[in-house]
């Protein structure tokens, strides 16, 4: 069996690749947005869910390796359980802001009436 050293990380300013990997991802989603809002309503929509599913994925992700383990007290402990919470509970405010923001929309959009073709008085 081979067994693998364990190495610290690369980061710039403490901050790993994967927190910039979503930075680029969300920077894409708003510029999608921006793009297709008027356009295409539905493509800039489905990005942003494409994103949120990919961010919820990204955040269950494991980030040591599963035999690699600090201390062994009995306890399963999560240091970044914090940190995924405040990340769902922010997806889940942008999700229910953006729902909202699409209902405002759609129940402002103005609506013409058509003209009659024939009019008959009773």
């Amino acid at each position: 069996m081979i067994k693998y050293k364990l190495t610290k990380m690369t980061t710039v300013l403490g901050l790993g690749p994967g927190l910039f990997t979503l930075v680029l991802l969300w920077s894409l989603v708003i510029l999608v947005c921006l793009v297709f809002m008027r356009a295409r309503r539905t493509l800039a929509l489905s990005s942003v869910a494409a994103a949120a599913i990919f961010t919820f994925l990204l955040s269950r992700m494991p980030i040591k390796a599963a035999d690699h383990v600090d201390t062994d007290d009995g306890r399963i402990v999560d240091p970044l359980y914090v940190w995924r919470l405040v990340l769902v509970v922010l997806l889940f405010l942008a999700a229910a802001g953006g729902g909202a923001a699409v209902l405002l929309l759609h129940f402002n959009e103005r609506v013409l009436a058509k003209p009659l073709l024939r009019f008959v008085p009773t």
